[in-house]
């Protein structure tokens, strides 16, 4: 990744963090928590053809509290949070928010080259023939 920003800086709480691009280990991670906080149903919502409101929030609440948790791994001790699990609601849409302003620009625009197709092709192509 080095033609990519390879860290961000996200501020919650009035507290700023450094999240550097997740390692294999952490996104299976992230994956699991999210899958955790929802029951095993994370899957199911977002594969649902209706989405309420409360029902994307609550997917960006999922998502918001598996990642940070695992890229930022003092998150409660530094903010003060006793336990992400037991915030109240103006707190947890502080975080979202973070999330979706912040972190989720950033992500997406790793992603997009990490996994961009046409870039691997021409990578590939570049490559000597031997």
């Amino acid at each position: 990744m080095s033609s990519l920003e390879e860290n961000c800086t996200v501020k919650i709480l009035d507290k700023e963090f450094k999240i550097t691009y997740p390692t294999v280990s952490e996104y299976l991670n992230i994956q699991s928590r999210k899958m955790l906080l929802s029951n095993s149903q994370y899957d199911d919502l977002i594969t649902r053809r209706s989405h309420s409101v409360a029902q994307a929030y609550y997917l960006d609440l999922i998502a918001a509290l598996s990642t940070f948790v695992v890229l930022i791994p003092n998150l409660e001790k530094s903010t003060g949070i006793e336990n992400v699990m037991e915030l109240d609601s103006i707190t947890a849409k502080k975080i979202v928010v973070a999330y979706k302003t912040q972190f989720l620009p950033w992500y997406d625009k790793v992603q997009k080259v990490l996994y961009d197709l046409d870039l691997i092709v021409e990578a590939n192509e570049d490559e000597p023939k031997g």
